[in-house]
């Protein structure tokens, strides 16, 4: 199983935010369901800030609507489960400043910032 997790975080650290792009668009947009990747929940965190940082918002707001409303409560351990309710927390507000008439700055939003 490839490891999303190591390869997003880095790429993200390093500001390779072109990269992270690349990938959702050569990987994530390319299947039906998304959960054959093993993708996590702060792996699509990543992409949602990568795409937000190159300047695709509408693909940022619907990658973060679908993991906003993804159902976690089948998620276990709990650990993993509190970490997607973190996530889910995150995205919310990135949405709320996406939707907002104020010029939000992203590191103001951004957990990894």
């Amino acid at each position: 199983m490839f490891d999303w997790t190591q390869l997003l975080e880095s790429l993200y650290r390093c500001g390779r935010y072109s990269e992270v792009v690349e990938l959702y668009r050569k990987y994530v947009l390319r299947v039906r369901d998304i959960s054959g990747l093993s993708l996590s929940l702060p792996d699509a965190l990543i992409m949602v800030l990568s795409l937000l940082r190159e300047g695709y918002q509408n693909a940022a707001k619907e990658l973060a609507d679908f993991i906003v409303n993804y159902n976690i409560s089948d998620i276990n351990p709990y650990e993993k489960r509190l970490v997607a309710i973190g996530v889910q927390s995150v995205l919310r507000n990135i949405l709320e400043a996406i939707d907002s008439s104020h010029d939000v700055p992203l590191s103001s939003i951004d957990p990894f910032a």
